[in-house]
């Protein structure tokens, strides 16, 4: 019991190191892996993180180049396992709506006729992370506006101008905060129905 106990603390330390290294690799362009984790070679847990990110299966190259450097070798089988176990989570229209209101695109990794759904789900989630960044764009103008209006010895025809641009930016505050609920309202609402149509043929 023991050894099964610590088998599974292993397998999701080992998943979880590699998740969060893949991110930060990812951005700043190191090697993929690093020694120790090429030397554990668990590489279950590696493409399972690779396929909840939705890496192109083409990543693993990258994978194998850094191990070589180190002269380890690799299991592209084990890693074609768990990488199709992270695309089932990836692969999700709910997924994919939460990545968008992160910024991230769709990866085209998932297949079967669910992939429209996916894109859709992908783009409102997008959509959303859009509007909410022209959303704190302007907020970040308001406060500079209002910033301004407190300032002592502003000539009358500054004060007007500077009123009037607050007017404006409340008003496209006003607007875009509705397009967010909007989106988040009756565009889910929209893909929802949608999915449930979809299961239910499946």
């Amino acid at each position: 019991m023991l050894g099964l106990c610590f088998g599974v603390f292993m397998y999701r330390f080992v998943f979880f190191s590699c998740f969060y290294f893949l991110i930060v690799c990812n951005l700043s362009g190191c090697a993929t892996l690093s020694k120790d984790q090429c030397k554990v070679g668990d590489w279950r847990a590696i493409g399972k993180a690779d396929g909840q990110l939705g890496y192109l299966l083409t990543y693993f190259e990258k994978h194998k180049s850094a191990c070589l450097d180190h002269k380890i070798k690799v299991n592209k089988a084990q890693y074609i396992q768990g990488r199709a176990e992270g695309l089932q989570s990836y692969c999700k229209i709910q997924h994919q709506i939460d990545i968008g209101i992160r910024g991230k695109r769709y990866s085209p990794v998932c297949s079967g006729s669910v992939v429209p759904l996916l894109k859709e789900g992908n783009q409102l989630g997008y959509k959303v992370y859009t509007v909410k960044n022209d959303h704190d764009n302007t907020l970040h103008q308001l406060s500079e506006v209002r910033s301004q209006l407190r300032s002592k010895n502003l000539k009358k025809a500054e004060v007007t101008r500077l009123e009037a641009e607050e007017s404006r930016l409340q008003d496209q505050e006003q607007r875009l905060r509705n397009e967010i609920e909007r989106l988040k309202t009756d565009g889910a609402k929209a893909l929802t129905a949608k999915a449930r149509a979809f299961y239910k043929r499946s």
